[in-house]
């Protein structure tokens, strides 16, 4: 099946590559990263491209954090024809893909922008369909966002095929982001009617189909549904905001390379909490779509909280800081900084309630 999203064609399953396959175009480059090339995945997809008279070359350097460099080798992977541009794996080699885009363009303005393709490899940021990417400078120790809709990919490609080789513990990791990054966006001052309708959606297919995509590699619904999720969600947010359990995860990840959805599934159920007296009611909305019990606007926001603890039991997720190994004296040293890390990232400020940097501070203290 395929559908139109504005100027976005999505396509599923077995028209994916159909539409990949019969573009208008002569020299393609995947941008991909280890994981995708050892996997095969990425050697398969640079086949279907070269069988269909399509010159192809593939870089697979990028790495989790997407940084100058690792742009400037994509782009130098490119070559100076290049019209086709392929995005397959991860939230960062789509973040990188988008980045070597904006800037090769930039650099080369007289030249037609090159069709993009996305093929996530799971679910996550939802960054296959929104115009931002992040790139960070390690030496200045700062992410710098980029938003430009020229990176808004053209083509998107949901096939749950291509995910049977991701290991279960980054299964349980981006499903997590997706469901934080939806309740954080349901709740969020900037959301509205239009982007809630798909926020719901979104929150309602992790928690049927998240704990079977973990549980097996093989079953392709769970993780059709999945990635369609993090796609519902990457477009809503574009059109609502985010809040508190993205910045203070944000703020966690940076300082303890924690990956963002293990880190999200700390913070999700204290943030819930700490939100309840502005937002009880969206959160009560939300349990009653699940089908979870409370006839209060408090107990389904609790029911909500219970149900997340459930799901990250279920799916081996983190539920404290200690489980991942990390002590607690460098912690505790370090939680004046993520809070106000936390509270200095413009997101905070679309929380339903505005938190102080002692919120934050006893927050962070209590996922340990």
């Amino acid at each position: 099946m395929t559908q139109a999203l504005g100027e976005i064609k999505i396509c599923y399953m077995d028209t994916a590559f159909a539409g990949l396959t019969s573009l208008p175009v002569e020299k393609a480059c995947i941008v991909t990263n280890f994981l995708m090339s050892v996997s095969g995945a990425a050697g398969r997809m640079k086949k279907i491209i070269e069988t269909a008279g399509i010159a192809c070359t593939l870089f697979d350097g990028v790495t989790p954090v997407v940084d100058p460099g690792t742009i400037k080798r994509g782009i130098l992977c490119m070559d100076p024809g290049t019209d086709l541009i392929v995005a397959l794996g991860s939230g960062a080699v789509i973040d990188a893909a988008k980045a070597m885009l904006f800037f090769r363009h930039k650099a080369l303005g007289s030249m037609p922008k090159p069709f993009f393709a996305v093929i996530p490899s799971f679910c996550g940021t939802g960054s296959e369909i929104t115009a931002i990417t992040h790139v960070t400078v390690p030496q200045k120790k700062v992410t710098i966002p980029l938003m430009d809709e020229l990176m808004i990919p053209d083509m998107i490609m949901l096939d749950a095929r291509l995910t049977r080789t991701i290991p279960a513990p980054v299964i349980a990791s981006t499903g997590m982001a997706v469901l934080a990054r939806s309740i954080d966006a349901y709740v969020s001052t900037g959301s509205n009617g239009t982007a809630e309708q798909s926020l719901e959606t979104a929150i309602v297919y992790v928690f049927k189909y998240l704990a079977r995509a973990f549980a097996c590699s093989q079953d392709t619904v769970a993780r059709q549904r999945m990635l369609m999720a993090a796609c519902l969600s990457g477009m809503a947010i574009g059109n609502s905001g985010l809040g508190l359990a993205t910045s203070l995860s944000c703020a966690l990840g940076k300082k303890f390379d924690i990956s963002r959805g293990n880190a999200q599934a700390l913070v999700l159920a204290p943030v819930i909490y700490f939100n309840r007296g502005q937002a009880a009611k969206k959160y009560s909305v939300l349990s009653r779509r699940l089908g979870l019990p409370g006839t209060t606007d408090e107990q389904g926001a609790q029911s909500l909280v219970y149900a997340i603890e459930w799901l990250v039991k279920k799916i081996h997720a983190p539920s404290a800081i200690r489980d991942l190994g990390i002590d607690k004296i460098p912690y505790a040293a370090a939680v004046e900084s993520m809070a106000q890390d936390a509270l200095a990232d413009p997101i905070t400020v679309q929380n339903p309630r505005h938190p102080l940097r002692a919120d934050l501070e006893r927050l962070l203290a209590q996922i340990y």
